[in-house]
């Protein structure tokens, strides 16, 4: 999950880049060794994560339009994470721990989570029996 929020973040983050993107010679970082501009960081940032963020942003995409996720299910994911983390401020600690600025930007990692596991598990079907069969056969004692 971490690797996944980590892709999120930087896609998140050339977002951001590209939509402050309108003058790019403004410096973002000034220094006695020289300065940075926003175009120079935004094309560094494209270099090296560009094609990665992309394929996952069209991936994000697809799967989103081909398995829908409702509010009421983001919902109950977000209950579930506030009653295990212990509480609404150890929630807030949770989000900002990890880079998630509020629970808005949480809401749409986890609607593209929910995506995620509707696809990997459509069309997958097992029976009890079949479930049961594969656990003995793997965990069997001697």
């Amino acid at each position: 999950m971490k690797k996944w929020l980590l892709s999120v973040g930087l896609t998140a983050g050339l977002l951001s880049l590209s939509a402050c993107n309108s003058g790019g010679s403004e410096k973002v970082v000034e220094s006695k060794a020289g300065d940075i501009t926003q175009d120079e960081f935004y094309q560094e940032l494209k270099e090296r994560y560009g094609n990665q963020v992309l394929k996952e942003m069209v991936d994000q995409m697809v799967l989103e339009k081909e398995y829908k996720v409702s509010d009421k299910e983001v919902e109950k994911e977000i209950a579930k994470i506030k009653k295990e983390s212990g509480g609404d401020e150890a929630f807030k600690q949770l989000l900002e721990q990890n880079g998630i600025k509020d629970e808005k930007v949480l809401k749409e990692r986890i609607k593209g989570m929910l995506a995620s596991e509707k696809a990997a598990t459509s069309g997958v079907k097992v029976s009890d029996e079949e479930a049961k069969k594969v656990f003995e056969e793997k965990y069997k004692t001697e």
